[in-house]
């Protein structure tokens, strides 16, 4: 068996990736996850939920667990959206965008130490989950499936 696929690289590199940010990101203090949520939603302006998960690729019931302690602690705050009363938008309280502002000396430390090991990311990851099964789909076309 070959025990070099992608797949466990991947993830071990992932894992790996996460412990450094959290590390360095615990001065702030949030996790990797947090902070990637605050930087989509500052990028929006106001985000509904499906619209984050889309973005950040994770499902909505994961989101939402991640999202309760920065609305908790005020990081983030809950809106209607002016269009759709039924639906809310999330978006950046101001001391999220101090918060996230302070973060991304840390964000860079946390880049810096992974290069030194690993190196600059080889490949680029689609940003959309769309994209991904897109580009896989047409891929699989010469596999037997």
């Amino acid at each position: 068996m070959d025990h070099d696929r992608y797949g466990l690289q991947v993830m071990r590199a992932a894992r790996y990736a996460t412990r450094v940010y959290n590390r360095h990101l615990a001065k702030v203090p949030l996790t990797a996850s947090q902070h990637g949520i605050l930087e989509q939603i500052a990028q929006a302006a106001a985000i509904s939920l499906q619209d984050l998960a889309d973005k950040l690729i994770v499902e909505r019931s994961s989101l939402q667990r991640t999202l309760q302690p920065l609305i908790k602690t005020e990081l983030v705050q809950t809106m209607l959206d002016p269009l759709n009363k039924r639906r809310a938008l999330f978006r950046l309280t101001e001391n999220g965008k101090t918060v996230l502002e302070s973060s991304f000396a840390l964000i860079r430390c946390a880049e810096e130490e992974i290069e030194t090991l690993i190196g600059k990311p080889a490949i680029q990851i689609p940003c959309h989950e769309s994209a991904v099964v897109g580009k896989t789909c047409a891929q699989r076309e010469h596999c037997a499936v």
